[in-house]
């Protein structure tokens, strides 16, 4: 008891040490919502989201500069305006309502090279890692300079339509202008460079000015994205960004209270193992036992058995042989005497504690005089 208390850590030191690892803790959870962020608010290339992934920023721009933006998912009444679609969500009937507004004159900017509004293939990119500048090489854009972006998809340019930002080894363009009926089409090959993340890089915003407000008093409609997610998505499309956060802030304090549940304080406290006792104590044990129950007849036998595995081991013969065809084979094979033999082997009656005695006695002569061959087998030799 005395040495366990010596090795253990002082109390002080043991309330040191869980405030320690609370403030690790503490810190590692806090700093966990750094490196996660605070939630982000709308989805991706949303109108009115301030997330890095958001466009929001493109709507604040046109605004400082005087231009008239609403934020609408119908074809405005008349064909004068402009509209940007940055990524396509719409279903059938209303893509086809602005596919008709287009026809009729007006101009749709679309950011989206995977929108059905255009038939455009897409030629892939070349821009294999990080981001790069790239000039316009049209004369559209010709006082532009460079934009900065990695996605850089490229799109094929039909006869007769205008491709601005060359991609690729194929003649594609990153923006293609063509006209649809009385209006206009643009299609840009990603909207990466809007996003608010990179829209005040290189001249990105210069770019969205001139496509989507080169004048003030213009008029812009942003298509917004449905703010419900598509059927395709499943349930866990359902589940809001905020709660996979949480999950993962749960997971992390989960994991630390396993490492503080965990912990070992202090120094290593050595267990006492149970006391080992001599063989001759053991002896000495086993023998007090058999003499306080009497029961001499048991003791000889156990003796006797002992007797039996020994010879049977010395002489490499069978534990199942009988008892007096081991008698046998002893007086045959060896220079024990047939008498030591017969009381150290056969089974028989036990008397008094002269008896148990004598059985001990015969089998140490018979131990002693078992590796010793037979006197006949000296004299044939």
């Amino acid at each position: 008891m005395n040495q366990q208390r010596a090795s253990s850590p002082p109390a002080r030191q043991r309330r040191t040490t869980q405030l320690l690892l609370a403030a690790v803790g503490l810190a590692g959870l806090v700093l966990s919502v750094f490196v996660l962020g605070p939630p982000t608010t709308g989805l991706p290339l949303d109108p009115t989201s301030v997330a890095p992934d958001g466009v929001r920023g493109v709507v604040e721009l046109l605004e400082a500069l005087e231009v008239d933006v609403t934020i609408d998912a119908e074809p405005p009444p008349t064909v004068g305006a402009r509209a940007w679609l940055p990524v396509d969500a719409l279903d059938a009937d209303s893509r086809e309502a602005w596919a008709t507004w287009v026809e009729q004159g007006g101009h749709l900017v679309v950011s989206d090279p995977t929108s059905e509004l255009h038939d455009l293939p897409r030629l892939g990119s070349d821009q294999l890692v990080g981001r790069a500048d790239r000039r316009a090489d049209c004369d559209r854009f010709a006082d532009l300079g460079a934009i900065r972006q990695g996605d850089w998809q490229g799109l094929e340019v039909p006869a007769g339509a205008q491709g601005c930002f060359p991609v690729g080894q194929e003649e594609g363009a990153w923006l293609v202008q063509l006209d649809r009926g009385a209006g206009r089409l643009t299609v840009l090959g990603s909207t990466e460079p809007f996003t608010n993340t990179l829209l005040d890089a290189a001249d990105n915003a210069v770019l969205a000015a001139a496509l989507l407000g080169p004048a003030p008093g213009e008029r812009l409609v942003v298509i917004p994205r449905p703010s419900k997610p598509a059927e395709t998505g499943g349930l866990l499309a359902l589940i809001p960004t905020g709660v996979w956060q949480l999950l993962a802030l749960l997971v992390l304090a989960l994991l630390l209270a396993v490492v503080w549940q965990g912990r070992r304080d202090g120094v290593v406290v050595a267990e006492s193992l149970p006391p080992v006792l001599p063989s001759a104590e053991l002896a000495r044990s086993l023998a007090g036992l058999l003499q306080r129950a009497g029961d001499r007849a048991d003791t000889a036998e156990r003796l006797r058995r002992d007797h039996r595995r020994r010879a049977t081991a010395a002489l490499g013969l069978s534990t199942a042989l009988d008892p007096a065809a081991l008698v046998h084979e002893v007086g045959r094979r060896t220079a024990v005497a047939r008498d030591d033999a017969e009381v150290a082997l056969l089974p028989g009656a036990v008397h008094d504690d002269a008896d148990l005695v004598e059985v001990a006695a015969a089998g140490h002569r018979l131990h002693r005089d078992l590796l010793r061959p037979a006197e006949r087998d000296l004299t044939e030799n």
